[in-house]
């Protein structure tokens, strides 16, 4: 979730070699956040809600990794208010 918010381009390949992991653990995590309504996975990975995620990542920030931490400490850059 931290990296899409961060890159929303990112794909399930370029996700894994920035964590670290397999393709195919990338797509069983999605898998969990699309059936959660968290991600969707239509058209590439899109965060549903992204603001919301935002929000709960820098509030629980401290129960996270430093990745979390890091994210929380940008913030204010990352969201964006457009009047309605």
């Amino acid at each position: 979730m931290i990296a899409l918010l961060e890159d929303p381009t990112l794909s399930a390949g370029e996700i894994a070699d920035r964590l670290d992991v397999s393709r195919p653990a990338v797509s069983g995590y999605a898998g969990q956040l699309d059936e959660a309504g968290l991600l969707s996975r239509s058209d590439g990975y899109a965060v549903e809600e992204p603001e919301t995620m935002l929000v709960l990542l820098v509030r629980y920030a401290d129960s996270f990794d430093g990745d979390a931490l890091r994210l929380a400490a940008q913030a204010d850059d990352l969201i964006t208010h457009e009047p309605r």
